[in-house]
């Protein structure tokens, strides 16, 4: 989170809970719920295929779980190999 830029990642840097005037995230609507963390993964996944890249290259071993979507890690992949 404390990479996320607004400009690229404008979802990672909004503040749900004082936009909409709620205690917790979770008590946002279903609907609001389920949008940010769709918008959240298109973010966050590139940053971390990006982290992977980078520490595959410093270490024998790389594990990582979590909330990735899998059919975005492709075309990201792909391009960074470009890079």
């Amino acid at each position: 989170m404390k990479k996320a830029l607004p400009e690229y990642q404008p979802c990672m840097c909004r503040d749900y809970v004082r936009e909409y005037g709620v205690k917790s995230f979770w008590a946002l609507p279903r609907d609001v719920i389920a949008e940010r963390e769709r918008q959240f993964l298109a973010e966050v996944t590139p940053m971390i295929v990006s982290d992977l890249i980078i520490l595959a290259a410093q270490h024998e071993v790389v594990l990582c779980e979590g909330d990735i979507d899998y059919q975005m890690v492709i075309p990201v992949a792909t391009n960074m190999v470009h890079l």
